[in-house]
């Protein structure tokens, strides 16, 4: 996890980023598991990793450019 594609290959949000471009990211792709960890987190990181998974969940569901997706005031 990083700032720029230097840095990491996933930002803050869990979005991956699309090559070396800086903080270009690819559209749509996220990663919320163990794997954006850059290092150990000890004996059970079970809750920090559901911690960092839920914060992605809520941040991809709550971002404007998802709004049409997860609109529910509109009949399905």
């Amino acid at each position: 996890m990083g700032a720029t594609a230097r840095e990491g290959v996933v930002n803050h949000r869990g979005q991956v980023f699309a090559g070396r471009a800086e903080r270009a990211v690819h559209r749509g792709l996220y990663v919320a598991d163990a794997s954006i960890v850059p290092t150990a987190l000890g004996n059970n990181p079970l809750l920090t990793i559901a911690a960092l998974a839920e914060r992605i969940a809520d941040l991809i569901v709550t971002a404007p450019e998802n709004a049409a997706l997860f609109d529910t005031a509109r009949p399905r």
